[in-house]
């Protein structure tokens, strides 16, 4: 028998998502459907027979139900995304590695499917808040395309353990997050109904991968002035650089001496993540943020911070305080838009006219997964207290072929707004 084309595939998966659709909206979206028939049955029940009938009533929505579950789908699409492997004479038979080839074979030939069109919310602190700190979400994958195997629902992350209350250290908080309520079946999908957990990022954190994070291990005679910044190079003259004990961002769990990094002129420092022979999980991205203040030395220049091929840059100039340079929460997360031979970590002053600046707290750490999307909880000044909360909550105009591959296999393809994409759902 002759192999399908890529467009029979296409149009093979396309009336097999059509059923699905079909069988959903029979099921909960049309004017009629099996959700209201069955709740104005059960309204309307009275006798001796009606147990009978709940108990049939139950049976037709459990086998409607299952024709539109995860699994359902899986075994209705996977034998397609086997076809799709051989049509791109690839030797793969997961789902994943399948779809890693599809969607390298789509932005080589500029092919997608129509988006989700999710609007991804962004986490908002509670007003109530203690503490200062921010929870970051990235919902860009390594190709720049926004993330979208992830449930439309609402969410929220909750302080659920302090220094005082439930074992947590100060500056490492631990919280919970979940998403909404999942319903009764997939025939009312309102929530994810997951559950996960998050942790407050420190410095401490930082030290799986980069030495002295914080600045504050350095050899001296007569501080402020220091001889030597342990773990770092520095490109210039150690006496560009003072050690300020005073004046510094935060400490963390185990420091001795908490400091902050004091630039008296342009300078910059580095550390190759060779150091400790820092490894990364490829599929992973790392999030990377520094605290900096200006306004103490009354500082000038533009302050950059590096990893790897990826760099953020602010210009000092009115800043008031602590603040956070962090890079950008976008593709070059990604390990392989970041990695080079011999990456480095990198702080740099450059421009500078007056005054110093000081530098403090660098973060760097793989992210937390939680239903499709990435997070890194990093706390501020102020640690966060039990009961702190963050809430947001995403939305979608929907899709049909994005949805259903997402449902089956918690994937999804490249995509665009609806008219733009190359292969139009059903």
């Amino acid at each position: 028998m002759a192999s399908p084309t890529e467009a029979e595939i296409q149009a093979q998966i396309s009336a097999c998502v059509d059923l699905l659709e079909e069988i959903y909206n029979f099921g909960s979206v049309n004017a009629t459907n099996l959700v209201d028939l069955e709740d104005a049955i059960v309204q309307a029940l009275e006798g001796d027979q009606s147990a009978d009938v709940l108990t049939a009533l139950s049976a037709i929505r459990s086998t409607v139900a299952a024709g539109v579950s995860g699994a359902n789908a899986a075994a209705l699409l996977g034998p397609l995304l086997l076809a799709y492997a051989k049509e791109l004479d690839v030797p793969y038979r997961d789902p994943p590695s399948i779809f890693k080839e599809l969607t390298d074979d789509f932005i080589t030939g500029g092919k997608s499917v129509n988006s989700r069109n999710i609007a991804h919310g962004v986490p908002a602190a509670g007003g109530g808040n203690v503490g200062d700190g921010v929870l970051n979400r990235l919902v860009t994958d390594e190709e720049a395309l926004e993330i979208e195997n992830t449930t439309c629902d609402s969410k929220v992350a909750l302080c659920t353990a302090d220094e005082h209350g439930g074992g947590a250290t100060e500056h490492e908080e631990r919280f919970s997050i979940r998403g909404s309520h999942a319903e009764k079946d997939l025939l009312e999908l309102t929530g994810s109904g997951k559950s996960g957990a998050l942790v407050a990022l420190s410095a401490r954190h930082s030290q799986a991968y980069i030495r002295n994070p914080s600045f504050d291990d350095v050899s001296a005679t007569a501080l402020p002035a220091i001889t030597g910044l342990t773990g770092w190079t520095v490109a210039g003259a150690i006496a560009n650089l003072k050690n300020d004990a005073t004046n510094f961002y935060r400490d963390y769990q185990g420091a001795a001496s908490p400091a902050s990094l004091r630039f008296d002129a342009d300078e910059r420092i580095y550390q190759n993540l060779n150091e400790l022979g820092a490894r990364f999980a490829p599929n992973v991205p790392v999030y990377v943020q520094i605290a900096y203040n200006r306004e103490i030395g009354a500082g000038d220049g533009t302050l950059t911070l590096r990893w790897g091929t990826n760099s953020k840059s602010v210009v000092l100039a009115a800043q008031a305080g602590w603040n956070i340079l962090r890079l950008d929460l976008d593709e070059n997360l990604w390990f392989d838009n970041w990695n080079e031979e011999d990456p480095d970590v990198e702080v740099e002053l450059s421009g500078r006219t007056t005054g110093y600046v000081l530098v403090d707290d660098l973060i760097v750490s793989p992210m937390t997964l939680f239903d499709g999307t990435w997070y890194a909880l990093v706390g501020g000044e102020t640690p966060f207290l039990r009961d702190d909360v963050f809430t947001w909550a995403d939305t979608e105009a929907g899709a049909k072929i994005q949805t259903w591959l997402w449902r089956a296999f918690g994937l999804y393809l490249p995509h665009n707004n609806a008219g733009a994409e190359t292969w139009v759902d059903p």
